[in-house]
């Protein structure tokens, strides 16, 4: 297989755990996230490993970023993680960082991210991302447009209001829909 038509099989986000093949840059089960992803086979992820800032030894580099990564370094332990969203004072919010799932997704100007049948991915790679991509679903009109019945039964009667609360969504096809998690996270 050449560089040029290597596709690495874990995508940005995945987490992994450092094998002893490592080396001595890091210690075998120190945690880490793959960070970016290259047609390099030799080192085809990037990954940010969890190694506090004053642990780093002088040879680590650019330790916030990481450094180039053997497929046989890395154990992986799943996906990215997910975020947990939460409605606050009337607007949704995300309190996940770049590499949560909800964060992890292709940077293109696609109207939707259609899905190859034989791949299961979409023609443009995924990366980190600073936004949120469920948020604007939710944002972008009325809370009740995307609220489940459920949801829409918690709001005051009186003034409307939405309580704030930890929320979940799902994509419809078309569109996302929103619910509270659970009735003991809602406050008034």
């Amino acid at each position: 297989m050449s560089a040029s038509t290597f596709v690495p099989p874990h995508d940005i986000g995945t987490r992994v755990r450092a094998t002893a093949a490592a080396g001595t840059m890091v210690a075998p089960g120190t945690l880490g996230v793959v960070t970016w992803t290259h047609p390099w086979p030799e080192m085809p992820y990037r990954v940010r490993w969890d190694i506090p800032a004053e642990e780093r030894g002088a040879d680590f580099g650019m330790s916030d970023i990481g450094w180039l990564t053997k497929p046989e370094e890395l154990e992986v332990l799943g996906g990215p993680e997910p975020a947990e969203h939460r409605l606050q004072d009337g607007v949704a919010v995300c309190l996940g960082g770049p590499f949560s799932a909800c964060h992890v997704y292709p940077d293109c100007e696609c109207e939707y991210w259609s899905v190859d049948e034989d791949t299961g991915r979409h023609e443009h790679p995924v990366q980190a991302n600073s936004e949120c991509w469920v948020l604007p679903w939710i944002n972008s009109t009325d809370l009740s447009d995307s609220a489940t019945d459920d949801a829409e039964t918690r709001r005051d009667p009186e003034t409307g209001a939405w309580p704030d609360g930890r929320i979940s969504y799902e994509w419809e096809g078309e569109y996302v829909i929103w619910s509270y998690d659970d009735e003991s996270e809602v406050s008034a």
